[in-house]
This record gives C-alpha cells, sequence and structure tokens, in this order.
C-alpha cells in the first residue's frame, strides 16, 4: 500500500493500492482492485473510490491528472459511487460507460473503462 504524502504527485501503482487522507490536493482517495459483475461476471479493475478533492484544488484538473495516470496502468478502471454530474460528465467524455447497479440495497453510479481483456 502506497500512502500519498503532501509533497507527492501520483506515485505509479505497484501493488495497486493507493490511500490519501487529508493531503493537500485530496481530503480522501482510495484506489484498490476490485472485481464487479459487468460489463461480463468477474471483470477486474483497479477501483477509485471515496475520492473528495480540497475545495483549493477543484476545477485544477487534479482528478484529471490522477485518471490519465491511472489510464497508463492498462488496466481496467472503475470510478465508483459518482456523486458529481460534473465527474460523470467528464468520465463519459472520455470514453468511460456510465453504470448504475445495487449493492446491500443502495443504488451506486459507477463509470468504467475497460482496456485490458
Amino acid at each position: 500500500m502506497q500512502v500519498l504524502r503532501d509533497s507527492e504527485e501520483i506515485p505509479s501503482l505497484e501493488g495497486n493500492f493507493l490511500v490519501a487522507i487529508n493531503h493537500k490536493v485530496y481530503e480522501r482517495l482510495l484506489v484498490h482492485p476490485l472485481t464487479r459483475d459487468f460489463p461480463k461476471p468477474k471483470t477486474e479493475f483497479l477501483a477509485v473510490r471515496d475520492v473528495a478533492v480540497t475545495s483549493e484544488y477543484q476545477g485544477r484538473g487534479h482528478f484529471k491528472k490522477l485518471i490519465t495516470a491511472l489510464e497508463a496502468s492498462k488496466q481496467n478502471i472503475l470510478v465508483d459511487d459518482i456523486i458529481s454530474l460534473r465527474v460523470k460528465t467528464h468520465l463519459i467524455n472520455r470514453g468511460y460507460t456510465f453504470v448504475t447497479y445495487f449493492k446491500d440495497s443502495l443504488e451506486l453510479n459507477s463509470c468504467y473503462l475497460i482496456q485490458s481483456k
């Protein structure tokens, strides 16, 4: 597991697990492997979850930079539990597929990009 420090850019994802808490850019950020049953059963993703960009850094391209770094890994990417219309629109414009699914009786909105077979 890697923990993001204030002075660090997005590191390489060796180990496929990244956490940031009270980082200067990200209040919260979790990136980890995850399996979902879409678009086909047992699809493996590198999931981005619980992202909160600090208000000071919102709208400055930091989330875009994170997504670009993750896409460079050539793994399937899932941005899970999206609540921001701005994020949803950004991902759809990048070629992600929007999906709504239910987990533990909760409706979750997500976007995914299939890069590996």
